[in-house]
């Protein structure tokens, strides 16, 4: 027995020595997003109804504490649907003020590839290849991170909208491993994306012709009108001016022609009972629905004496205030 004892230690101890010689140090890839720059849409006007671009780019640096150097590595950015999905998953993304919600989303190429990859957004993130370097390290620099805020949505109200996004970055050392597959390592970066509406209106107007007048022995009628479309929930009021000569009131504007006037008004009702004008009660307002509103505009020649022939003429600047 005193002789086995020996042995017994020494096979152990031998197979503890060999057991230290052969050990490999364990595999420890990081990969993470640096330098985000988030696509920032700034002042963005969604009431012309078409889509607005914005641009960023994010860098992947990956780190290999063990034998990962002078090799080549997968990274899979994934990034998820924002905390302005409310919830909701992709692959439609949001840009959320309070209780209203814009749509967008996120490019990881020209405006055309979804970055997804998380679970809430499905797909597949992008397959980045990063070589590391004798010290383990590399980076693969300005990917592009772009955005656009979908068209059609000149209804939303104003406010600023916000998302913030996490890029998960998984990685592995198989650089056959498809992104699919790639589920180890990760690491997690946090941006925002941000978009402010404020109030806005546009107007399109068109001319009041009063045709060809033989006699003023009776009041000569004529109608236009202009187009308002103003923001969501924004209100609005719309002045008209004098006109070419800043008449004071409303109903005495002038037709012009070589010094010779015309009298004609302009009114809100087509009983010509309300005049419109720049001041106080005479001005037309509302509430913007983010749609085109037909704004009718009434205009009326009374009784008087008959100028010499020719074009009678006046210049009229509708101020819409919001």
């Amino acid at each position: 027995m005193s002789r086995m004892v020996p042995l017994r230690f020494l096979l152990v101890l031998a197979c503890a020595v060999a057991g230290a010689a052969f050990a490999t140090p364990a595999a420890a890839l990081s990969c993470s997003a640096v330098n985000v720059a988030a696509p920032t849409f700034g002042i963005a006007d969604l009431l012309s109804g078409g889509p607005i671009d914005a641009s960023g780019s994010l860098s992947i640096t990956c780190t290999g504490s063990g034998n990962e150097k002078n090799i080549n590595v997968v990274a899979c950015p994934n990034i998820n649907a924002g905390t302005g999905n409310g919830g909701a998953a992709g692959p439609q993304r949001y840009l959320k003020s309070g209780n209203s919600q814009v749509r967008f989303n996120l490019y990881q190429d020209a405006f055309t590839t979804i970055w997804s990859g998380s679970g809430d957004m499905g797909g597949i993130a992008p397959r980045i290849v990063v070589a590391l370097d004798g010290n383990g390290n590399g980076t693969v620099s300005n990917l592009p991170l772009n955005a656009t805020l979908a068209a059609s949505q000149n209804t939303a109200v104003t406010g600023t909208y916000t998302s913030n996004f996490t890029v998960d970055v998984r990685s592995a050392i198989d650089t056959a491993q498809q992104c699919s597959s790639v589920v180890t390592n990760p690491t997690s970066t946090i941006f925002t994306v941000a978009a402010t509406y404020v109030a806005n209106c546009i107007v399109a107007t068109s001319d009041l012709n009063f045709g060809t007048i033989g006699r003023l022995s009776s009041a000569v009628d004529a109608e236009t009108s202009m187009a308002l479309t103003c923001s969501n929930g924004s209100s609005y009021t719309v002045a008209l001016n004098g006109g070419s000569q800043n008449v004071a009131d409303p109903s005495q504007r002038r037709l012009s022609r070589a010094g010779v006037d015309v009298i004609y008004g302009l009114y809100r009702d087509a009983a010509r009972s309300q005049p419109w004008g720049a001041s106080g009660g005479t001005m037309v307002g509302s509430t913007g629905t983010g749609n085109a509103v037909p704004i009718s505009v009434f205009g009326r020649i009374p009784i008087q004496a008959l100028p010499p022939p020719g074009l009678y003429q006046d210049t009229i600047i509708a101020t819409v205030t919001y």
